[in-house]
Formats: structure tokens, sequence, C-alpha cells
């Protein structure tokens, strides 16, 4: 296993917590919900694994900020969550700040624009002009990397290897619940619930340009459950919405 490995885990099972959370809302996932997050952060100073630090953190953040509610709504408890929220984030990065500092990972963002990704995107894109509709092959692109390494992005591993036909429709699998998402949000529903599948599907979104999600069965099998608890939630406001 690698540093990717460990990151996308820990991205899941954070979201699995911030379901269960505003599932049940009891002190036991509010616990969990806080001390879990920053054991997967410091895991991923371990690992150095730079999108799952990113990622983890940007998550959690909007979270708080944006997708949980109060029960009770009123403008004083909105602005004292987020004066809370503020002042409790303030003291954490301060803390993440210096603890970074002294860390291997600065190294590798130090870096970042001489790891080889941005290179390897590169060639991923020449090889899709060179071949644009039917692609490489699956698992092939490697063997037209100078590296013999994969491309780390999505867009430019399911285009360089399955064309613009097949490798256009795994890109809308990718996009589709993100617009379906966005779609009902904004029409019919803002409840948490919602926002919780708008903020998961935006991150995948964006983590498919860091690593090759669709290649991964447990990376596809989450998304597919996001799928479908955004689609139960779309039943279930219709059958309010009849009733």
């Amino acid at each position: 296993f690698n540093a990717n490995y460990y990151g996308y885990l820990c991205l899941f099972a954070n979201f699995s917590l911030f379901y269960f959370h505003l599932k049940w809302r009891n002190l036991t996932t509010l616990i969990l919900l806080i001390v879990i997050p920053l054991l997967f952060i410091l895991l991923s100073f371990a690992t150095q694994s730079r999108a799952a630090l990113i990622f983890i953190i940007l998550a959690n953040a909007v979270f708080w900020f944006w997708v949980y509610e109060t029960k009770t709504k009123s403008q004083l408890r909105s602005i004292l969550k987020f004066v809370f929220l503020t002042s409790i984030s303030i003291f954490l990065v301060r803390y993440a700040i210096t603890f970074y500092e002294t860390s291997a990972i600065k190294d590798r963002f130090a870096y970042t624009s001489e790891d080889g990704r941005i290179d390897l995107i590169s060639e991923s894109l020449t090889v899709f002009l060179d071949h644009p509709f039917l692609g490489v092959g699956v698992g092939q692109f490697p063997n037209y990397s100078k590296t013999n390494q994969f491309s780390h992005n999505s867009i430019a591993e399911a285009l360089s290897e399955h064309g613009l036909l097949i490798g256009g429709l795994i890109l809308l699998i990718l996009v589709l619940p993100l617009y379906k998402a966005y779609k009902f949000y904004w029409d019919q529903n803002k409840s948490p619930e919602v926002k919780l599948c708008l903020l998961f599907f935006g991150l995948f979104l964006l983590f498919n340009n860091f690593y090759v999600h669709y290649k991964t069965t447990i990376s596809m099998l989450y998304f597919f459950l996001f799928v479908a608890y955004l689609n139960e939630l779309r039943l279930k406001n219709n059958q309010e919405a009849i009733s």
C-alpha cells in the first residue's frame, strides 16, 4: 500500500462519520467526529500524503462551516457557531503550521512541481491525441510513459487508455452525480444531508486529479454508495411532496 491508499480510505471514513453524525446527532458521534479526523491528519503527516492532508482538512472545514446545521435555527445561533468555529480553526491552524514546519511532508509540497506528475499528465494527453478514438487499452499507459507509471489523474488516464468514447463515458459517470446533487440542492432541498452529497461528489471529483479512482474498487464502491444515498434522499423528498 502507498500513501494514496491510506489517504482516500481516511477521507471515505471521515465522510462516514459525517453521515452518522447527521443521522444520529449524539455525543458519541460528535466526539468521534472531532477526534478521528485529527488522527487522520496525523496519519497524513506520517505517510506524507499531500492529497489526503488537503482533502481531509478541506472536508472537515466545509462540513462544520456549511453542511452542519443546528436543529434549532436562529440568527444568534448561527453567529455564535461561526465565531466558535472560527476561533477553534485559528487555534488549530496555528498549531498545524508549527507542526508542518518541522515535518517531512513540507519537502514533498516544496517539490510538487518536480515530482513528475505534471509530466505524466502531459504524456497521457499526448498519448490521447495520438490515439483519440480507442486509446491504447486498459492499463497500457505506463508502457507509453518514460517512467512506466500511471498518470495519477483520472481524466488524463481515461482519455489516454480508453479514447474519447469510453473515456468520455467514464468522466460522465464521475461528473453526473455532482450535477444531480447540485440541481437537487438548488431547486428542491437544502438540507445538511443533500449538502453532504454535494460536498462528497465535489471533493471526489477534485481528488480524481491526484489519483485514478475509477480503477480502484473501494473508491468506486464508496462513490456508488453516495449515489444511492442521493437517490434515496430524492425519493424521500418526492414522497413528502406528494403527501
